[in-house]
């Protein structure tokens, strides 16, 4: 995975820890291998913003990577529902992820 935490790229592996304060915005990016990772999110509520831009699986099978593009007002409108700014998309890992790729922040 690779994040970005207030401007500086960190590329983490097994094993390894990354903190994003509340106040500096944080991103990441899931590679092609894919992730296993365990958040911890305080104060609770962030998994609201998760729900609210999720849609529910309807089997217990990976989605294929979807080629649409991204509804970048709905993502703002649930962004800013669960106190969070989006603050623009950036490349972390070249042209394939500058659209999906969206860094929050949290409001407050």
């Amino acid at each position: 995975m690779t994040f970005e935490v207030g401007g500086t790229t960190i590329a983490a592996s097994a094993g390894d820890m990354v903190f994003g304060s509340r106040d500096v915005p944080h991103s990441y990016v899931v590679g092609d291998a894919g992730s296993r990772m365990l958040p911890f999110l305080t104060p609770g509520g962030f998994e609201e913003l998760v729900r609210g831009m999720s849609v529910p699986a309807t089997s217990r099978t990976l989605v294929p990577p979807s080629d649409d593009e991204p509804d970048l007002e709905q993502i703002a409108a649930v962004a800013k529902t669960n106190g969070c700014e989006m603050l623009g998309c950036r490349s972390l890992l070249g042209d394939r992820h500058q659209r999906l790729t969206t860094r929050l922040h949290h409001v407050g």
